[in-house]
């Protein structure tokens, strides 16, 4: 995670993105519009909360969604809905 990428004001732009259902529906929505820091930011730390660290250090072999999504052994979706869900119980 990139310094300042997790901070008050990105946070509350997300927050307020996912409450106006205009959140990423794709991944590769998630670098694009004006949450785009927090949204990535805060992917990354809900696969570090959940996933440690280290995996994370793994991840960075990882070149395409399909490789990525197979080593979080999840589907685009769900990992969405459980950022989104990671989010609201901050």
């Amino acid at each position: 995670m990139v310094s300042g990428q997790l901070n008050d004001q990105r946070f509350r732009q997300i927050k307020q993105v996912i409450a106006a259902g205009k959140n990423p529906v794709a991944l590769e929505d998630f670098w694009s519009g004006k949450a785009r820091y927090g949204q990535s930011g805060y992917l990354v730390a809900y696969i570090e909360k959940t996933k440690g660290r280290k995996f994370l250090f793994e991840l960075l072999t990882v070149a395409d969604e399909d490789t990525l999504l197979k080593k979080l052994g999840t589907t685009e979706a769900e990992l969405i809905d459980a950022w989104k869900k990671y989010v609201n119980s901050l």
